[in-house]
């Protein structure tokens, strides 16, 4: 740790997370759940999308990627399908919205699918299915990706990294099993991060635009690809 490092409680996390993205234009349940989100992602130590990710909130607000005040709804599809309409809001916000009528279908039907349209990135999907097995419910989540992975010896990046998640409840006491994955040796947003602090990353996480092993993270980014 550097010696100008400054360690914050979870409250003081909260507390920066909404100031910056009330400063940004978010509010409502959309300032509500990203923080949310935010402190979690903190709280369990995936600090790329917790504070790390923070100011990159603050810029898509900004420059109106996310819509900070955005109204998320749903509605029931068929027997047992609900979809909510995130309308570029946070995915976080579109969830909390439609959790409580996604997890009653669950119960009366027994399965239940919940999709998420027109949000903007969902960023640790175990953040949901945590939040579905907190009610009693065993969930399965995934999330769409861009092309960030290339086929096996190919060169050019052409399979989504297929996020994927899963949590299960327990017995009284004792928080749900989650667990939280992408199908590439690490989650995307870590190569950002590495990039972005000027720090290499280990052999075998990504490739360069040539198909070949990459240690510089702005090689995977420009042109390359995450390996599998």
């Amino acid at each position: 740790m550097s010696s100008d490092a400054v360690t914050l409680t979870l409250n003081a996390v909260a507390n920066v997370t909404h100031r910056a993205l009330t400063g940004s234009g978010a509010e409502g349940l959309q300032l509500e759940q990203a923080a949310a989100s935010i402190v979690e992602a903190e709280a369990d130590g995936i600090r790329t999308v917790g504070l790390g990710y923070l100011p990159t909130y603050c810029e898509h607000l900004r420059c109106g990627k996310i819509d900070g005040k955005a109204a998320p709804s749903h509605g029931q599809t068929a027997g047992a399908a609900i979809v909510s309409r995130a309308r570029n809001g946070f995915a976080h916000a579109a969830f909390a919205e439609a959790a409580e009528d996604f997890h009653a279908l669950a119960r009366q039907q027994g399965v239940a699918a919940l999709s998420i349209v027109n949000s903007y990135s969902a960023g640790v999907l175990g953040w949901f299915v945590e939040r579905s097995a907190r009610a009693g419910l065993v969930c399965l989540g995934f999330a769409s990706s861009s092309a960030v992975m290339a086929p096996h010896g190919g060169k050019r990046a052409f399979f989504g990294t297929n996020p994927m998640a899963y949590a299960v409840p327990r017995e009284a006491g004792h928080p749900p099993l989650v667990a939280d994955m992408a199908t590439s040796q690490v989650a995307y947003v870590t190569v950002m991060a590495h990039a972005a602090r000027g720090e290499a990353i280990p052999p075998g996480w990504g490739l360069d635009r040539h198909g070949q092993p990459a240690t510089d993270p702005n090689a995977v980014l420009d042109g390359g690809s995450m390996a599998r």
